[in-house]
């Protein structure tokens, strides 16, 4: 009779793929990329590298075979700063995104492979595991390259997951050539390609040197977790940039902190989901906004408390803005304050959650200006709807000064009525109280001229008889 496996056990791998032999996860691990890795075109997020960095570096040296590879979910995830619902996302992305470069093959023909990082991620949720399966493709540039002709770069861990993605790959592009302390020349263009930066992204050299060479540089210098200094120089072509030379060396000015003997544990153990919400609630953060939290993220706001925001800004933030927003940001936060970029967790987070510094620069500066557009339809729309009202006094007030030059004032007509006595020729003469009606064409007033030219005077209530 076949049953199902019982649900704390693990489906059995294939014969034919074994289970690697790994060490335990460490930001001090040792990680040994090849030359075609590093020169691969890929792009990952910065979290996707980081989970890619940290599967590559347990595998141990000496591994001869490429099998699958098992880790707990929650040593990634406390290593990583990610929770458990967000590794399932990247890792997902992972499998999914696709990785090129161009090798030779044994028989020294060049190929152009086209491959994915990950063949598969299979989660077990209740041994909160995770079984990798690095592609096939791979294996010549992962497994044993120090005992072959394969030129590699050997990194620390913490190195290449305490940086952005354009910086960790700007860096390691760089320690390629740090016997010699600089990159061949190579055009720009090639470089964008190695970043996996789309032709329509950073398209003026300017935002491209601003927003990933200078800011890759000044993250790698202020780093306490990366050992080398990287520069560049630029070289132009007529009046434009065209190449670049990468430069490295040894820090010289003491940010980098050597290797300690003893790794530092500093993760810290996880609060039961109802004593979670038990201490948020005694930070004034209500228990409705809770109960829809997950457990990952009641231990995120734990953490985030824990690390030095006030829980009144904290409270404050949670009733303005989305968790996800402000998850993205503490963990942008926390990459700052590694690379020793800020002092305060709380008063650089409260600024990064409002102005989202998780948010893509263009994609901000198009919201910022569809949101100027927007101010400035409104301004158009309240002077249309000034004019407006001015227009409207101006018709309303013309109006009045119709309506009250269709009669006569008591005066008026006494004055006319006394010219008539005294025997005044309104015909030959109008004078100045009649002329501004002469061409009036209302019919009341045009009877009384025409009584008056007529040597008569205006009857009494002339005007009220309308």
């Amino acid at each position: 009779m076949n049953e199902n496996p019982p649900a704390t056990q693990p489906t059995k791998a294939p014969e034919t793929v074994k289970k690697m032999e790994t060490r335990e996860l460490t930001p001090y691990n040792k990680v040994r990329k090849s030359k075609t890795i590093i020169e691969a075109k890929y792009f990952l997020s910065q979290p996707e590298m980081k989970i890619l960095n940290a599967i590559f570096s347990v595998i141990k040296d000496n591994a001869e075979e490429l099998g699958y590879i098992e880790l707990p979910t929650k040593m990634l995830c406390e290593n990583l700063n990610i929770n458990l619902r967000e590794l399932k996302e990247f890792t997902y992305n992972i499998v999914q995104n696709g990785v090129t470069f161009r090798s030779v093959d044994e028989n020294g023909v060049y190929e152009d492979v086209q491959t994915t990082w990950l063949s598969s991620a299979v989660y077990y949720p209740t041994l909160g595991r995770v079984r990798f399966r690095i592609s096939e493709e791979l294996k010549p540039y992962i497994i044993g390259i120090s005992k072959r002709k394969e030129p590699y770069t050997e990194f620390e861990t913490r190195e290449l997951i305490s940086t952005t993605y354009y910086t960790s790959r700007i860096y390691e592009l760089a320690c390629q050539y740090l016997k010699c302390g600089k990159r061949p020349k190579m055009s720009i263009d090639e470089l964008r390609s190695m970043l996996g930066i789309p032709a329509d992204k950073y398209k003026l050299f300017a935002h491209f040197k601003d927003r990933v060479l200078d800011t890759a540089v000044q993250a790698i210098r202020s780093s306490k977790e990366l050992r080398y200094e990287v520069g560049y120089e630029l070289f132009k072509s007529g009046r434009a940039y065209t190449d670049i030379v990468l430069t490295v060396r040894k820090k010289q000015n003491g940010t980098y902190q050597e290797t300690p003997k003893q790794p530092v544990e500093v993760a810290l153990p996880a609060v039961p989901k109802n004593a979670a919400i038990t201490m948020l609630m005694a930070q004034g953060i209500s228990e409705k906004r809770l109960t829809d939290c997950t457990e990952e993220q009641l231990q995120e706001l734990l953490r985030i408390i824990r690390d030095g925001m006030n829980p009144v800004v904290l409270r404050q933030m949670l009733g303005r803005y989305s968790l996800q927003r402000i998850f993205a940001n503490s963990a942008i936060v926390r990459e700052k304050m590694r690379s020793g970029q800020g002092k305060s967790f709380g008063a650089m987070l409260f600024t990064a959650i409002q102005n989202d510094w998780s948010e893509d620069p263009e994609r901000k500066q198009e919201r910022r200006k569809e949101e100027k557009k927007q101010k400035d339809r409104a301004l158009v729309k309240k002077m249309e709807e000034h004019l407006a009202e001015e227009k409207h006094k101006e018709t309303e007030a013309a109006k009045r000064n119709r309506e009250e030059k269709n009669s006569m004032s008591d005066f008026e007509i006494r004055f006319l009525n006394g010219k008539i006595e005294q025997g005044h020729d309104f015909k030959k003469e109008p004078g100045m109280m009649l002329r501004p009606y002469l061409d009036n064409e209302h019919p009341r007033i045009r009877e009384a001229i025409a009584l008056l030219m007529d040597g008569k005077k205006i009857p009494p209530d002339f005007f009220q008889q309308q």
